[in-house]
């Protein structure tokens, strides 16, 4: 009776075992099958940073006067090219405003920026947050859902006085990528669009700046208060030349006006 007994718990033991093998099975080639690996994730990354930065890069060229009009027809073609090899880079063939953003950057640098300055001094990426990446429906396409951090320094002239301009914002990302010419491309994207959706921060440095008043900041975090009050003031002023107020917003980083870095102030 002992010995059933004994056969019995060993033979349920064995079966918990097996069923956990299973599982341990499936579950490895569930990650196989759907998790991109680390290579290209960080591919799938970039192609989104990348997307980005065509969009916050339209139109955006380097002169001394801060229009395209100082700038050879050579030059000129030299920027639209590298802007289109960088739209085909990461916008796949099938998205549909590829092309549009390229007859866009083309339309700013041969015509509207002849005689108006909206120049675009630096703009970049400082974080992707991708939690939601993996492969749909096949291995040659990739879901991606998250949050990009994204900003721009631009100088604008109104009635002959020019006048910089710092922007950075959260966009909520839902992105299809595919493969295409042996990398990852974007092929569907809501967030970034011509008119981002973003998501405001704009009571964090309100808070900080309450905070301070009352002492409830770290020394590093009044540090950070008191960089972005010096850039609030570069920006305040209006400059006589384009120069000179190219030569301020060149000493302005991202971290200078970033007010993310007060969020948990």
């Amino acid at each position: 009776m002992m010995q059933e007994k004994k056969r019995s718990l060993s033979g349920k033991r064995m079966r918990i075992w097996i069923v956990f093998l299973i599982i341990l099975v499936l579950a490895a080639a569930f990650l196989l099958y759907f998790l991109p690996f680390p290579d290209e994730r960080a591919q799938a990354r970039r192609a989104v940073s990348g997307a980005y930065e065509v969009i916050a890069g339209l139109g955006q060229f380097v002169s001394e006067d801060g229009t395209t009009a100082s700038l050879s027809e050579k030059e000129i073609r030299k920027e639209i090219r590298e802007f289109d090899e960088k739209a085909d880079r990461c916008y796949a063939e099938e998205f549909s405003a590829r092309e549009y953003y390229k007859w866009l950057n083309q339309d700013y640098l041969t015509r509207t920026y002849k005689s108006t300055v909206d120049y675009i001094v630096k703009s970049g990426v400082a974080d992707v947050h991708t939690p939601f990446l993996f492969y749909s429906p096949g291995r040659n396409q990739m879901k991606l859902r998250g949050e990009l951090t994204g900003w721009n320094l631009r100088i604008t002239e109104s009635d002959g006085k020019y006048q910089i301009s710092c922007d950075y914002n959260k966009t909520p990302l839902d992105v299809t990528l595919v493969r295409e010419d042996g990398i990852w491309k974007v092929c569907q994207i809501e967030g970034i669009k011509g008119e981002p959706e973003t998501v405001a921060d704009e009571g964090i440095i309100r808070d900080a700046e309450e905070k301070s008043k009352v002492g409830k900041l770290s020394a590093e975090e009044e540090n950070i208060l008191k960089r972005i009050r010096a850039v609030n003031e570069i920006c305040a002023k209006k400059y006589n030349t384009f120069s000179e107020a190219l030569q301020a917003a060149e000493q302005i980083d991202f971290e200078d006006f970033n007010g993310y870095q007060l969020k948990s102030a």
